[in-house]
């Protein structure tokens, strides 16, 4: 960092942490988000997603939740299983994807086990498809408590999909809003979360109008057509 004449920072929060942690001048940090080129994304594959929904029983539910994200403390994965159990407790019909795999899945899955909630959690590990697994689900739940820059909500929003999120998480609030996405304090009460997706289920409009309104706001400020021309005007 020292001997470098710029550095690029990639969202507000990396610009932060340099100059309050590592010191850096910030007359050397330049402010550029990360480009993506969604032309390159595939498409839904309606068939299988067809086939998920039927394979899974996710048909007619009051909700269907996401979830994806290596299986590990930070991701705090355990309290969107609270949140289950909790809206199943109360009578509702959801039902869970979690996909991904790692360190605490184990634990995750004996959790579902001791709260009888495996009909309502489905653990598909790691998949390739991922888009087809996301396009059968309305709202995914990120509750991480660290991130750099995360690729699962803007990948959501691109269906046209908002997703629950922690305020001072990696640089979820460059793009997230409370009119695009539902943003929750760090230390939420799951009481409070589970409020959040009871008033989901019954205004549904609101979901699909912050999923509209998500999928505008990522497409304009991560567009590799919109962020390349900053980085020509850096070189020039």
């Amino acid at each position: 960092g020292k001997l470098a004449k710029n550095i690029v920072a990639i969202s507000d929060r990396v610009k932060r942490e340099m100059q309050e942690h590592e010191g850096v001048n910030p007359n050397k940090i330049i402010r550029i988000n990360n480009a993506y080129d969604f032309s390159l994304f595939p498409p839904v594959d309606k068939k299988i997603k067809n086939q998920i929904i039927t394979n899974y029983d996710l048909m007619g539910k009051d909700i269907v939740l996401l979830n994806v994200g290596r299986m590990i403390p930070l991701k705090r994965q355990a309290l969107v299983l609270e949140l289950v159990y909790l809206l199943k407790k109360d009578g509702f019909d959801i039902k869970l994807l979690m996909i991904g795999s790692g360190q605490q899945e184990k634990e995750l899955i004996k959790i579902t086990e001791d709260c009888k909630i495996t009909n309502e959690v489905v653990f598909t590990n790691q998949v390739n498809n991922i888009r087809d697994y996301m396009a059968c689900c309305d709202l995914q739940v990120h509750l991480s408590e660290s991130e750099a820059s995360n690729n699962v909500v803007k990948e959501f929003a691109l269906l046209g999909k908002p997703s629950i999120i922690c305020k001072n998480v990696g640089d979820f609030e460059d793009y997230c809003t409370s009119e695009n996405s539902y943003l929750i304090p760090k230390d939420f009460s799951i009481i409070n979360l589970k409020s959040i997706i009871v008033q989901i289920i019954n205004d549904k409009q609101d979901l699909v109008r912050k999923g509209e309104e998500m999928r505008s706001t990522v497409k304009s400020i991560f567009s590799i057509d919109n962020v390349i021309p900053k980085y020509l005007e850096l070189f020039n």
